[in-house]
């Protein structure tokens, strides 16, 4: 990495994204490199989002991570010109898991029913141990710990949008809820949280809301994504419920805080005979009947006193919802990794009782071993839910989960263009993947001097006043490089007994002035948080804030970037190593 690069005199002004695609695919050098270029540069993008690459059709792991990379490129980008109307596509979706979790709760009925219900263990034997498994992760419900655990999160609500859903702001302005919400809680509020009764909701008309509001987020270059919009108390409560059941499947072995327990085990599938599995719409065929069947009484009448029983379309269509929850409520996340993982250690203590430390679960990204496999995927089948064939794996070469990816034990992991490249920062991101790109082909030892093109193409698009070289632990706030190449271009100085002064771009959300008796709550509320949970601190040390500094909220979603200096201590500087 110690070669001159040519940069532009002024800043990144074009869009770049055609000649750095080109450039990456013929790095690649492959029959499906040339095969996407072709179908991207002659418009061909509806056949282009239809490619797949199998991994049951390579025994090599370096051929299939380059075809792989060249397939999965621009599955994700927005500005592909398709004919699908992705919104209709994620609806159709949508709708289709509803009409799924119907007929669930028409199976699961007969099994739920007042008088003489079917005994489970007709519908399989395992569900009753299923249950009980719920049951000792869940143990007693605590209200209190409700009260404690519940806060706003980060998202809108049905009455709040855009900037006004910043934290202070809710609890200045939010009222909306379902009736059943009104009828338990308002009168409650005054007693649980007396400070903000007496300041603001007092004075407070609540805003029935009839449900949630359906709307669609991009997802993929074919289809977006269907959330479910909830109303802000629900909300509100719905986190604390998420963060009730988190913590006890923290005590049951289940870590919803680290994705990275599933990636290492993904690395290890291979050789170890586990399982990787991906599930089709979970989150969306949560049926009502499943929940009502598997969980405590008193924690499912918890859970449904707080959801939305109906949702609003964007036609203006209202439907009783089938399913018990959907993507924007505050504990759908939480709900299914606890019904996963206890189907996932049932089914393995069955089969093979030794490897129980192998089950994980990361939302519906689950791994337990390949010989509990089958029963896992025919008992959740049962309690509706669809396993996407095309992302599990039982046997074979390659495994994936929650991003991970590997064939024989070796990273295959792609990158992703998803928007146009047309600024530094965006030149920054996409030259860093290639360059991790390039040292995972050579497997930490080096960098694989086919990309070496690419790399110098995209660094040439970034202005001088631009042009940061920082270390890998720095991120994307400039070009990764080894510390030899930022000392030979000079925009690195050494500091004697500290070590390398360098610039980088770093990311600053943008703010806004409040004042209200919200704030005041949010900074109360940051700093009482419950037992096992970790303190919000304030952006800075409260001697280094001036008073109007305690005024100025972030603003979610809006970042400016800024360029500052900062010290990279000696022997702190990655070496990528050179190219080969």
């Amino acid at each position: 990495m110690s070669d001159t690069y040519k940069r532009s005199a002024s800043r990144v002004e074009r869009d770049f994204t055609p000649a750095i695609i080109r450039e990456l695919l013929t790095s690649l050098d492959s029959p499906r490199s040339l095969a996407v270029w072709m179908l991207y540069n002659s418009g061909e993008h509806d056949q282009l989002t239809e490619l797949v690459c199998r991994p049951d059709m390579y025994d090599c792991p370096h051929r299939f991570r380059d075809d792989y990379l060249a397939t999965s490129l621009l599955s994700k980008a927005n500005f592909l010109r398709t004919s699908f109307d992705r919104e209709k596509v994620a609806m159709d979706k949508f709708l289709k898991s509803e009409e799924q979790c119907r007929r669930t709760n028409d199976r699961l009925y007969p099994f739920l029913s007042a008088f003489f219900p079917e005994p489970v263990s007709e519908l399989h034997p395992f569900i009753k141990k299923v249950r009980s498994k719920i049951r000792v992760l869940l143990g007693r419900f605590n209200p209190e710990e409700l009260i404690d655990r519940s806060d706003w999160g980060p998202g809108v609500s049905t009455l709040l949008k855009g900037t006004f859903s910043v934290k202070p702001n809710k609890y200045q302005q939010e009222t909306g809820m379902t009736q059943e919400v009104f009828d338990v809680m308002w009168p409650l509020l005054e007693a649980v949280y007396p400070t903000w009764w007496h300041r603001i909701l007092k004075s407070k008309d609540p805003a029935i809301q009839v449900g949630n509001v359906v709307t669609a987020v991009p997802k993929t270059s074919k289809t977006d994504r269907i959330i479910a919009v909830e109303p802000g108390f629900n909300l509100f409560f719905q986190k604390g419920l998420g963060s009730m059941i988190r913590s006890r499947l923290l005590r049951g072995g289940c870590n919803l805080n680290d994705q990275s327990i599933n990636q290492e085990l993904s690395s290890l599938a291979h050789s170890f005979g586990l399982a990787t599995v991906d599930f089709s719409s979970a989150s969306d065929t949560i049926a009502y009947e499943t929940v009502r069947l598997l969980l405590p009484k008193e924690w499912f009448d918890v859970l449904n006193l707080f959801r939305c029983k109906s949702g609003r379309l964007q036609g203006g269509q209202t439907l009783r919802w089938q399913k018990f929850s959907s993507m924007g409520n505050g504990y759908t996340f939480e709900l299914e990794s606890m019904i996963f993982y206890a189907i996932a250690q049932v089914v393995t203590e069955m089969h093979s009782p030794q490897f129980n430390c192998f089950v994980s679960v990361y939302g519906d990204d689950v791994i337990l071993p390949a010989n509990a496999y089958p029963d896992f995927l025919n008992l959740c089948e049962i309690l509706g839910f669809t396993i996407n064939q095309t992302k599990s794996f039982s046997s074979g070469y390659f495994y994936e989960s929650c991003g991970s990816h590997w064939f024989k034990g070796i990273d295959v992991k792609p990158f992703y263009i998803k928007d146009r490249i047309n600024s530094a920062s965006e030149c920054y991101c996409m030259h860093n993947r290639v360059i991790e790109y390039a040292h995972q082909c050579l497997l930490g030892f080096g960098l694989d001097a086919r990309f070496k093109k690419v790399a110098r193409l995209i660094r040439s698009y970034v202005s001088r006043d631009e042009f940061n070289l920082v270390p890998f632990h720095l991120g994307d706030s400039g070009f990764f490089s080894n510390l030899d190449h930022a000392l030979t271009l000079r925009t690195t100085s050494f500091k004697k007994m500290v070590g390398y002064k360098i610039r980088i771009s770093t990311e600053i959300a943008n703010t806004c002035y409040f004042d209200g008796e919200g704030l005041t709550l949010y900074y109360l509320r940051s700093i009482s948080t419950p037992k096992g949970q970790a303190h919000i601190p304030f952006n800075q040390s409260p001697k280094r804030r001036r008073v109007s500094d305690g005024n100025m909220v972030p603003l979610k979603s809006s970042i400016s970037r800024r360029a500052q200096y900062t010290i990279v201590p000696s022997g702190q500087w990655y070496n990528f190593g050179g190219w080969f």
